[in-house]
């Protein structure tokens, strides 16, 4: 078998764009016909609901969030709402050309690269129209895969694609969700990423402070841990 890198998406190979997400849900609210609080509130009341797929399409998902805060939008308002959010996808879904550059050096140096990510709907569209869906192997989506991490299921589904056991592989990520200890557990060499977010201070394992720093921690791996 040969090596495998899996990545986290948010935070990791891209900023989260959590700075306009809020404004953001406000402007969709608006579009709906909805109070802005009582739907930003009920965006992170959802969001695992969501980012697991359990609300259908984007279309489908802001009918029925509107519908739970007593909204009844015409059709043109959702396509209106969705058509923001999209933009709001698309618009955070861009990954600098140093990290394009890093994910094709590693393929070139013989890694297989995963991304593995909890992501919804909107976020996954974006992610199939990104540079960096050419430049992953195995992509596993949470809401397309309907399981999110830190369950072990969406790690070992991308180990499968990638052809590798799960201690063969090293994660990396900035550890929101529990992320490293999901993959932890399955035996990855895991590291932390902090460029983005240092979404688990606590983490006690390796870190970098970027991704420019990757190739030469897998550099320093001792050849008998090597995958």
């Amino acid at each position: 078998m040969g090596r495998a890198i899996l990545f986290d998406l948010f935070d990791t190979l891209l900023p989260g764009g959590d700075g306009d997400r809020v404004a953001t849900n406000h402007a969709i609210a608006a579009d709906l016909g909805l109070d802005t609080e009582k739907f930003q509130a009920l965006m992170v009341e959802t969001w695992r609901e969501r980012m697991t797929g359990g609300l259908g399409d984007l279309r489908a998902q802001l009918a029925e969030l509107a519908r739970r805060l007593g909204g009844h939008p015409s059709d043109a308002q959702v396509a209106s709402a969705a058509d923001r959010r999209m933009a709001f996808a698309r618009e955070h879904m861009v990954a600098g050309p140093e990290t394009l550059e890093i994910l094709a050096g590693l393929r070139a140096d013989g890694w297989s690269v995963g991304i593995v990510s909890n992501c919804t709907v909107d976020s996954a569209s974006a992610f199939a129209e990104s540079p960096l869906a050419e430049l992953s192997d195995a992509t596993v989506l949470s809401c397309q895969a309907k399981i999110a991490k830190p369950d072990p299921r969406i790690y070992e589904r991308t180990c499968k694609q990638l052809g590798a056991e799960p201690m063969s592989c090293v994660y990396v990520g900035d550890g929101a969700e529990r992320e490293l200890y999901g993959a932890w557990a399955l035996g990855m060499r895991v590291v932390q990423t902090r460029q983005y977010a240092e979404s688990d201070p606590d983490w006690s394992g390796p870190k970098i402070a970027s991704l420019a720093e990757l190739p030469t921690y897998l550099d320093k791996l001792p050849s008998d841990d090597a995958p």
